[in-house]
């Protein structure tokens, strides 16, 4: 497909694909970073209690040298960056619990301490990812499996997330649905790869009808299983009813997600102070569904564009892996211009438009989520934070306009 020289094709892991193959770590690299865990996982005592400050300013600022190895880099950044939203939003977004708060606990805080602030810009630059709780803090390095079959994601029954805000239900299964997607779309990853590898080893301007037809049957197969993925996803994230209250997720879940990057409460971001008078503004956005590699693997398989800009500035949310082989898929796939080059009657163009179709579906589902998990909320709420995205969007006409595109790219004659 491409001409251009590009690294080789990483290898997809069918069981897992962009969720941690290991899960999360469930304790502290060693004794020395036991702090940190006692502050992440008491965070739905700590919340209510307005204590999350207090005992954030107690800490020593810890060396980060002992994280060696990715798993514990992994560790620290779940664990420090919800401490570090909970830091910033447990004042000025929860209201009622009890206990002795801190003098500042109704206001926003935009301020990082260097003991929160220097170990998570650390270990965030080791990462390749900015310094806020992003996608891969909450669900793809943030879950263990639980119940009868300790091995089987695929079902958000069996995943509970390690570090919360609440400890509650709907906070569990709405990073379950997600983690179950990721779960669900892994099979997939590999067998849309594999699909471009091979073209991308068979091309030759002087292909035979042999080799054609082979490239089209290896496609087939692809948006064959492509939209029975796909539909199956759009079902699974229907299921967001069944344990996620609105009211609940809006109200106690869906602040603490929010980032310093279209956000009133923060015009200027968050300062990361990294001592001595010294530190840095930093507008980023929160973490988002956006960020999940899946949906956008799809897109760029299919040669589906949307408007520039939010979905690119996503990517840089991503694990660097993650990002590097989106940039190999759209360098490579030609599948919506080699299909629209087809016949009308062509099997292969209404296999393109079924699949997506599907995922119109899926987008359209999403849209509903939004309208009855934010939307809703928001108009009913006198005090609460209007209908933003956690990422610091407008979320209904993105969405659309998300849709729109995807549709739009059903219609091969444009």
């Amino acid at each position: 497909m491409s001409q251009t020289q590009t690294p080789s094709w990483p290898s997809g892991n069918t069981e897992t694909g962009f969720l941690s193959r290991d899960g999360a770590l469930h304790s502290p690299p060693e004794a020395y970073y036991q702090p940190w865990e006692v502050i992440a996982l008491g965070l739905p005592e700590l919340i209510p209690k307005r204590g999350v400050r207090n005992a954030v300013r107690k800490l020593e600022e810890l060396s980060t040298d002992g994280l060696s190895t990715e798993a514990h880099r992994r560790w620290a950044y779940v664990r420090l960056s919800f401490i570090a939203q909970a830091y910033i939003w447990c004042g000025g977004t929860i209201r009622g619990g009890g206990g002795q708060g801190d003098e500042d606990d109704d206001n926003v805080q935009s301020h990082l301490p260097p003991q929160l602030a220097v170990p998570l810009l650390q270990i965030s630059s080791r990462l390749h990812l900015p310094p806020i709780m992003t996608y891969a803090a909450t669900c793809l390095w943030n879950f263990q499996c639980v119940g009868a079959d300790e091995a089987d994601l695929d079902e958000p029954e069996n995943i509970r997330s390690v570090v919360t805000f609440t400890g509650g239900e709907s906070e569990s299964w709405f990073f379950g649905i997600s983690i179950a997607m990721e779960a669900r779309g892994a099979r997939v990853i590999p067998v849309l790869t594999d699909a471009l590898r091979a073209d991308d080893e068979d091309e030759d301007e002087d292909e035979d009808e042999t080799r054609r037809n082979l490239r089209r049957g290896r496609l087939a197969a692809a948006l064959d299983h492509l939209g029975r993925c796909v539909d199956d996803l759009t079902r699974l994230l229907g299921r967001m009813y069944e344990r996620c209250d609105p009211s609940a997720f809006y109200h106690d879940i869906r602040p603490f997600l929010a980032g310093g990057k279209g956000v009133s409460q923060l015009p200027r971001g968050v300062f990361y102070d990294t001592g001595d008078g010294h530190g840095l503004w930093r507008q980023l956005r929160g973490g988002s569904n956006g960020q999940s590699t899946l949906f956008q693997l799809f897109d760029r398989f299919l040669g589906i564009r949307h408007p520039a800009g939010f979905h690119d500035e996503m990517k840089a949310y991503m694990p660097l892996d993650h990002r590097r082989l989106l940039d190999r898929v759209e360098r490579t796939s030609d599948v919506r211009e080699l299909v629209a080059a087809l016949p009308p009657d062509h099997d292969l163009r209404a296999s393109y438009t079924s699949v997506v179709d599907a995922l119109s579906r899926l987008r359209a589902k999403h849209l509903e989520l939004v309208a009855r998990y934010i939307v809703v909320p928001s108009s009913s709420s006198s005090s609460g934070p209007a209908a933003v995205g956690t990422a610091g969007t407008s979320p209904i006409p993105f969405l659309r306009e998300t849709r729109r595109s995807t549709m739009l790219a059903g219609n091969l004659a444009i």
